[in-house]
């Protein structure tokens, strides 16, 4: 494993699913995240044929724009409509 600025590289995925298992949820309630805007970003810096891990535990702000993000997903990750 090996950090580049504030970036974790690994190859070894055993060592992200003990990180994950390590995990507790504590002082977050119900409030909404600003999911949408994580996926875009995440997805912007995704290399060709790379994988974007997700996990989430609260909807997306109420403001938030779910179907344009949408959109820009689909554009991003190539899909077409009838896909």
């Amino acid at each position: 494993m090996k950090t580049t600025s504030n970036w974790l590289l690994l190859r070894d995925l055993n060592i992200l699913l003990k990180a994950v298992e390590s995990l507790t949820a504590r002082d977050g309630g119900m409030c909404s995240e600003a999911s949408a805007d994580a996926l875009i970003l995440g997805l912007n810096h995704l290399k060709q044929k790379g994988t974007l891990i997700f996990i989430t535990d609260a909807p997306p702000y109420d403001d938030a724009e779910t179907q344009t993000t949408l959109e820009q997903i689909k554009q991003l990750v190539g899909c077409n409509e009838g896909n």
